[in-house]
C-alpha cells in the first residue's frame, strides 16, 4: 500500500510566494542594473559633450576673429576703390600688409562628433532632463545647419578668390614689380575696374555671411554649455 504525503496549503503558499518574489527580485535588480548602466553612459556622454563645447568655443572665437579680420580689409579697400581720389602706392601697401590678407579663410573643425553619435544613435532618450535633452537636439540641428551654410559661404569664396586673382592677372603689366610690392600694383591697376570692385562687393558680402553663421554658432554653443555646466554643478 503506499501511502502519500499531503503537504499542507499554508506550506505550498509559502513556498510559491518565495518563487514569485525571488522572481520580482531578479527583475528588479536587472532593472536596477539597466538604468544604472544607461545612467553612466549618459554621464560620460555628457561629460564629454561638455569637453567637445569648450573647446568649440576658443575654436569658434579664433574663426570670428580671423573673419572678422578679413571683412575689415575687404571693407577698407572697398572704401580706397570708391573714392573719387586715386589710391596712393603707399595706401595700397597699407592694405596689402594687413595680417591675415583677404585671400584666407577660417576652417573652425568643430568637434560634433559625440553629440552626433548621441542623438544618431537614439541615446538621447536615456537623457531624462527635458530641457537638456531638447537643447542637445537643437544645438546639433543648427550647428549643422550652420556649418552647411558657413561652408556654401567658404565655396562662393573661393570663386570668388579664382576671380579676382584673373582679374588681377589681366591688369597686370609685362614690367611689373615682383615681390611684396606686386599685389599693391596690381590694386592700383584695378582701381579703376568696375568688375574687379564688384567682386570684392561680393567678398565682402561671403565674409559677412560667414561671419554671421560663426557669430550664430558661437552664441548657441555659449548656451548649451551654460546649460551643461549649470546642470553637471547641481
Amino acid at each position: 500500500m503506499k501511502i502519500t504525503k499531503i503537504i499542507p496549503c499554508g506550506r505550498l503558499s509559502v513556498e510559491a510566494a518565495a518563487i514569485v518574489l525571488s522572481i520580482l527580485l531578479a527583475f528588479s535588480i536587472d532593472a536596477w542594473w539597466q538604468d544604472y548602466s544607461d545612467q553612466i553612459r549618459v554621464n560620460e556622454y555628457l561629460s564629454q559633450v561638455r569637453i567637445d563645447t569648450q573647446d568649440n568655443l576658443g575654436r569658434l572665437t579664433e574663426a570670428l576673429q580671423l573673419e572678422k579680420a578679413q571683412l575689415g580689409a575687404v571693407q577698407e579697400i572697398l572704401v580706397a576703390l570708391r573714392s573719387s581720389a586715386p589710391m596712393t602706392l603707399d595706401s595700397a601697401r597699407k592694405w596689402t600688409q594687413l595680417k591675415p590678407g583677404f585671400m584666407w579663410y577660417s576652417d573652425p573643425r568643430l568637434l560634433d562628433g559625440t553629440i552626433t553619435a548621441l542623438v544618431s544613435t537614439g541615446d538621447i532618450n536615456l537623457v531624462h532632463i527635458p530641457r537638456i535633452k531638447s537643447s542637445l537636439i537643437s544645438y546639433l540641428g543648427q550647428l549643422q545647419a550652420d556649418m552647411h551654410e558657413f561652408d556654401r559661404c567658404v565655396n562662393q569664396f573661393l570663386i570668388l578668390h579664382d576671380e579676382l586673382l584673373r582679374a588681377f592677372e589681366l591688369a597686370r603689366k609685362p614690367d611689373a614689380e615682383s615681390g611684396e610690392d606686386s599685389l599693391a600694383h596690381e590694386l592700383l591697376a584695378i582701381q579703376s575696374d568696375k568688375e574687379a570692385a564688384a567682386i570684392f562687393r561680393l567678398l565682402e558680402k561671403s565674409i559677412w555671411s560667414r561671419t554671421w553663421y560663426l557669430e550664430q554658432m558661437l552664441a548657441a554653443t555659449q548656451e548649451l554649455n551654460s546649460q551643461l555646466i549649470t546642470q553637471n554643478d547641481r
